[in-house]
């Protein structure tokens, strides 16, 4: 009897004990889906760039430079105006300059007053030789003395000339339309021949001066639109070709190019480094994808291509021509097909995914 009711509790406290197992048991959740970035395959041009970096010049960048000496009593402008051209910038005491010029200009008078007398006598000894009223060394007197009087007035013209641009030279004006970038006179300094007066750059219209390289150079014609950036700017500028050089740089193999550029927005000012992008070729309607979203098993590629229960599907895929980071793909795709192009990494074949399209 013992034993029966012993053999019953035993089966009581398993019952008891798998009951409680099934209580505490919860359903699993569904096993995540990895989430994907994808992108729908079409037909799109692929442009070939070639890229070229130079330092913006402004077009027109002199430096003027004083042909006279003397002391600065007015300057007229100031750093960063713009001055037009035969404007004035500043001026020396000229006083002594004007001095000389009068004195040159009563030589001159002088001179071609002496040119005119000496003339008369020499033509109306002409006529009195051709009679033999007069001696062939009295003729020969004449003719010295008229081609002295043409000599010493030559002689006075050009000091009276030469005085009269030293004079003008004493107001510094500018020979070209653009912005003083650099100004280093002040009232009252003295200056002398070769000083610096004005540096003066034209920033409205710029040029880039870089080089190509032999490969491209003959894809460059004159005229070509450059779009041109700064790494500080999110604007596009718009340059063109105006001068290609058909022979290298000295000890480079590059081939020299300048480009001007149209600076209407002073978003540009010369020594910037900038970038330029000149449209070469393009590839019209083709299949192409970043080349890191290409799968290379040894000689093989590969992309994942996700289907319409969102079971991602590894696929062969020949590739074409490379341009910078992206590929063409030769065949394997066809347009509307859906690719992965983040997170390919973590998807094997046949996985189903989570995809989210690219914006």
């Amino acid at each position: 009897m013992r034993k029966y009711l012993f053999l019953l509790l035993v089966i009581y406290i398993a019952l008891i004990g798998c009951k409680k197992k099934q209580t505490n048991q919860r359903p699993q959740p569904p096993a995540r889906l990895e989430v994907v970035l994808v992108e729908a395959v079409e037909l799109r041009d692929l442009h070939e760039y070639i890229r070229l970096t130079g330092t913006l010049e402004g077009k027109t960048d002199i430096n003027l430079i004083s042909e006279v000496s003397g002391q600065i009593v007015e300057i007229f402008t100031g750093l960063g105006n713009t001055v037009k051209v035969g404007e004035a910038i500043a001026r020396i005491d000229n006083a002594d300059y004007k001095s000389l010029l009068d004195q040159a200009e009563v030589a001159l008078i002088s001179a071609e007053a002496n040119l005119t007398s000496a003339e008369a006598v020499f033509q109306a000894n002409i006529n009195l030789y051709e009679r033999e009223l007069l001696s062939e060394a009295e003729y020969q007197n004449s003719v010295a003395t008229f081609k002295n009087a043409q000599a010493q007035k030559l002689g006075a013209q050009a000091t009276f000339d030469q005085r009269k641009r030293t004079l003008d030279n004493t107001r510094f004006v500018s020979p070209v339309y653009g912005e003083i970038v650099d100004l280093p006179i002040r009232v009252g300094q003295a200056i002398s021949v070769g000083s610096k007066v004005a540096g003066i750059v034209d920033v409205y219209n710029l040029v880039l001066k870089t080089g190509i390289g032999e490969g491209v150079v003959s894809n460059i014609q004159r005229g070509q639109t450059v779009s041109i950036s700064h790494r500080n700017s999110e604007l596009s500028f718009s340059g063109k070709v105006s001068g290609i050089g058909y022979k290298p740089l000295n000890s480079t193999a590059n081939y020299p190019l300048e480009i001007e550029i149209s600076n209407t927005k002073d978003y540009l000012l010369p020594g910037m480094i900038v970038n330029g992008e000149i449209l070469s070729h393009t590839n019209k309607k083709v299949i192409y994808t970043l080349q890191s979203n290409i799968i290379k098993e040894f000689d093989d590629h590969y992309l994942y291509v996700i289907n319409e229960n969102n079971i991602a599907q590894k696929r062969k895929i020949t590739l074409g021509k490379q341009v910078i980071e992206n590929v063409i793909i030769a065949s394997g795709l066809q347009p509307g097909d859906i690719i992965i192009i983040e997170g390919a990494d973590k998807v094997d074949h046949g996985m189903k995914v989570e995809p989210k399209y690219k914006n």
